[in-house]
């Protein structure tokens, strides 16, 4: 069982380095493709909000699949979908083209970090604490170094639109590797099921099993606060991966620079994850995610000024990304220790479901307002409107600090 136990978090945290790495250079590569095929800024706002919408549906069928049919078979099911996805990226041009390929990468990325974050979510509280702290570390490394090997691929290139083609092709690659990987590891690896699926033979039943699990989770205080935590550091990071390389791209950055402030994003996240133990033992894990949410918000605030010179804008990426790196491990610990494990999948399914809720909204509703007063205009609001929900939160945790504070 031990063994099975550490091939299982391995496989997670390998996974989710993998997935992270070609996320770090797919994310912000493909505004700037589009903005290299002369989309407007609603038009990319509203393909990326294409990505959220199909996450929503699945996310939470997704985690009752894996409590239900195991965690691998899953994962194969994502990693196809995400290869037709980028297959279609270099078939056409066409914006509803663009837009299928959107839509399938949401529904695949929601489906491996799904997978991955249940992985490694197995065993007893110190070996999860353990495990995900592992995990949230090599995600930031993937995060760290997957924009500086897409720069690579696309100096490599004649042109910036065969460059950004190449990138699509080499993670295409990449994704069908994956799935043979885990049609292998699915024969060799027989994964615990969580969920007697005999007990729920009806869909019905299964139904049921899936509101009725849902309503628990979601009157534990230590969930709602991650839940809501998340969705402020997820809409943060929605502007990340779409409007912030445009922004830099039209400050007249180069892509090779872009790459290394998104590099610096990504180190930020992997340093301050280190420094997790010793300030939860500190101040408690729900302070600091309080901390990363305020810090976050005020620098989307800040945004514009990184135009003054490359130092300003290196210097509020290694920031933000120090801040919103906080919040992957700190949320998903302090909600596992509060649910049993055979409702982990459910968990997880919930909350990439606020997850995408955010990166969804926060494209489309930055994109809007960058076409009609410009990006500036857009920055301010949406730190505004951050600022102002991270202030509702404290207020909310305030009155029910004694359940929802947990210390490392």
């Amino acid at each position: 069982m031990l063994v099975d136990l550490r091939l299982l978090n391995n496989t997670g945290i390998f996974g989710g380095l993998l997935l992270f790495l070609v996320m770090g250079y797919i994310n912000p590569f493909f505004t700037l493709y589009l903005t290299e095929l002369g989309r407007s800024s609603s038009d990319i706002g509203f393909l990326v909000m294409l990505r959220g919408i199909a996450a929503i549906a699945i996310s939470l069928p997704t985690g009752h699949l894996i409590d239900h049919k195991g965690v691998f078979l899953v994962l194969g099911m994502g990693l196809i979908v995400m290869t037709a996805g980028f297959l279609l990226l270099l078939v056409s041009s066409n914006v509803w083209v663009i837009g299928l390929s959107q839509v399938f990468y949401g529904i695949s990325t929601t489906i491996l970090v799904t997978g991955f974050q249940v992985l490694v979510s197995k065993g007893n509280r110190d070996t999860r604490n353990r495990e995900i702290k592992r995990y949230s570390m090599w995600i930031a490394a993937g995060t760290m170094v997957g924009p500086l090997l897409g720069s690579v691929i696309v100096g490599l290139s004649a042109d910036a639109i065969t460059g950004y083609k190449n990138a699509f092709l080499f993670s295409a690659f990449w994704s069908s590797l994956g799935v043979v990987s885990l049609m292998i590891l699915h024969r060799q690896q027989q994964v615990p099921q969580s969920v007697d699926n005999s007990s729920c033979p009806k869909s019905e039943s299964s139904l049921s099993d899936l509101f009725m699990g849902s309503r628990v989770l979601l009157s534990i205080k230590a969930v709602q606060a991650g839940l809501i935590i998340t969705f402020i550091i997820m809409f943060i990071q929605g502007l990340y991966i779409s409007f912030v390389p445009i922004y830099f791209h039209n400050s007249e950055y180069s892509t090779q620079w872009i790459a290394v402030s998104l590099s610096a994003y990504g180190f930020a996240g992997l340093a301050a994850r280190m420094l997790i133990p010793r300030l939860g033992k500190a101040i408690g894990l729900m302070p600091l995610l309080l901390w990363a949410g305020t810090v976050s918000s005020v620098c989307v605030l800040l945004m514009p000024v990184t135009v003054i010179s490359p130092l300003m804008g290196l210097a509020l990426m290694l920031v933000m990304g120090g801040a919103v790196g906080l919040n992957l491990p700190i949320s998903i610990m302090l909600m596992v220790d509060w649910v049993d494990g055979p409702n982990h999948g459910k968990l997880m399914g919930w909350r990439l479901l606020v997850n995408r809720t955010a990166q969804m909204i926060s494209p489309m509703l930055f994109g809007i307002i960058a076409q009609a007063f410009g990006m500036v205009s857009a920055f301010f609001v949406c730190g505004m409107l951050l600022l102002v929900a991270v202030a509702g939160f404290i207020a909310i945790i305030r009155r029910t600090r004694k359940e929802s504070l947990h210390v490392l």
